[in-house]
């Protein structure tokens, strides 16, 4: 859901896209951001373009561009207003190219479809469908607000080709499209825009009843959040509709004590209950005006002994605490090992902190490169059945050679390292974003000289794996510094490397 607009969209932060200046004629009205927000946004798409790159399709170059130009990793609520209409008019254009080609594999690259993947027919059906859907998420923005259009792209394309789909299926839940993963998804974007039409009728409550019964029955890591969208949209239909009071009341005041316990899902759910142009939301009145000119602005309750865990409220923390009491304690005594290793081992301690600071970063080789190499995309079942090996072999750190570049150097002790953390002081720090949600499991046995062998289990979400595609060169984003990777290594039970099962040779 993603019909809110950021500070960025709204202009406040004084970042407001402009008109660039050198672009080709065709391109005349397009506007592209300040280089402030491009230097913040730039850690992110190295990741995007890394790990999800696609391949370019031959074509004419026009119609590659305006495919690169509204990206499918684009974020819409960061956009401003005065680019919406170049966005929106790119998106329709997209859009109405990937039905007059649909089939067509060198033209369904180019919309970012792989060309080993263009003859999957679902494949091609849920890319046209994704396409559609972001054009509807802008035209439901609360700044946009063109309901009338999202409705009429919902139900005499999405709706309509969801049902074609089902029917040459022969799906049990024609009746019920809902039920189907990607039908879901669908009537979650409709039931948004019934909601947001003022259409209060019995057609909006059987689908939002439908879709929340379906959540609640499902095992899925969304169900709470999109059962608690459906509420928020129930306690307004019921109470528009003056059916059902007591319902109507058990999921307002239960939305309004949520919000007040984890204030941190009011910022998503607030495009929903204070939506521009209709009626008092039951929700709002229950949270009362004052809820909403208090300072949103949060503090993170952070774990006292891990300092990784962060926490959105006090509640949530305590109510973590039975399942995390064991780790924390285990953590809590790592750390004290730690700072009594730095005191005798400087180095020693030094190789354990990065050790442990790799293993749980989210780079391409701790994450996405073992899913590739055990190429969950094509067998997710393989997560339970095969273990990944990764051999580490320690980089020396400046923090190593401090000695050795002052002896070389024939200076003071101190100098060297004074040198280099003022000329690191004066480089501004990139972020390195991270993302990683339980679903399928997967193992790896991490070693190397020097290295602290270690067993890592590390789960994926499902879905995660339809945000990019399977890259049968994993192996050259393994090595970001282009070095050879190491012998393929020899068990003593003699197992052979189940990667060779899925060569592509």
């Amino acid at each position: 859901m993603v019909y809110y607009v950021t500070s960025v969209g709204l202009g406040e932060s004084g970042l407001e896209p402009m008109k660039q200046e050198v672009v080709l004629a065709q391109w005349e009205r397009t506007q592209l951001p300040k280089l402030d927000v491009v230097r913040h946004e730039v850690v992110l798409f190295r990741q995007q373009w890394d790990y999800s790159r696609l391949l370019q399709a031959e074509g004419p170059e026009r119609d590659t561009m305006f495919a690169n130009m509204a990206s499918m990793l684009e974020v819409t609520q960061w956009a401003s207003m005065s680019l919406m209409d170049e966005v929106m008019v790119i998106q329709t254009i997209i859009s109405h190219f990937a039905d007059s080609h649909y089939g067509q594999p060198e033209w369904m690259a180019i919309l970012g479809l792989r060309k080993e993947d263009t003859e999957d027919e679902q494949l091609k059906w849920l890319l046209k469908t994704e396409i559609k859907r972001r054009l509807v998420h802008c035209c439901m923005r609360e700044d946009i607000n063109r309901l009338e259009s999202a409705l009429r792209m919902l139900e005499k394309t999405m709706i309509r080709a969801l049902d074609e789909e089902l029917e040459e299926l022969e799906s049990p839940n024609r009746e019920t499209p809902w039920r189907e993963e990607l039908g879901l998804l669908i009537y979650t974007l409709y039931a948004d825009a019934l909601v947001f039409a003022n259409r209060f009728d019995e057609h909006t409550k059987s689908i939002l009843d439908g879709i929340l019964e379906t959540v609640e029955k499902s095992g899925s890591l969304k169900s709470p959040d999109t059962a608690m969208q459906v509420k928020v949209h129930l306690a307004l239909v019921l109470e528009q509709m003056d059916v059902e009071p007591e319902r109507q009341k058990a999921y307002t005041d239960l939305m309004a004590e949520h919000f007040r316990r984890v204030p941190s899902y009011f910022k998503i759910m607030r495009c929903i209950i204070k939506r521009p142009a209709g009626p008092e939301h039951p929700v709002a009145r229950a949270l009362g005006p004052e809820f909403f000119t208090r300072d949103r602005r949060t503090t993170r309750k952070e774990d006292r002994q891990m300092k990784v865990l962060y926490y959105c409220s006090k509640t949530c923390q305590i109510d973590h605490w039975p399942s995390h009491r064991a780790e924390c304690k285990i953590y809590a005594k790592d750390r004290e090992e730690h700072e009594s290793l730095k005191q005798m081992y400087p180095k020693e301690a030094r190789r354990r902190r990065d050790n442990d600071k790799w293993i749980q970063g989210a780079q391409y080789a701790i994450f996405r490169g073992p899913i590739n190499a055990l190429a969950l995309h094509r067998d997710p079942s393989r997560g339970r059945t095969h273990v990944v090996f990764l051999e580490l072999v320690y980089k020396p750190k400046l923090e190593d050679v401090w000695e050795d570049l002052d002896r070389i150097l024939q200076q003071p002790a101190g100098r060297a390292k004074a040198k280099v953390e003022k000329s690191i002081a004066s480089v501004p720090a990139e972020d390195d974003p991270s993302t990683s949600q339980p679903e399928v499991p997967m193992f790896m046995l991490i070693y190397g000289e020097e290295i602290d062998t270690f067993f890592r289990s590390v789960s994926v979400r499902r879905n995660h794996l339809s945000a990019f595609f399977h890259n049968p060169k994993w192996r050259d984003f393994m090595n970001p510094t282009d070095e050879p990777p190491p012998e393929r290594l020899v068990l003593p039970s003699g197992a052979r490397d189940a990667e060779l099962d899925l060569n592509d040779d």
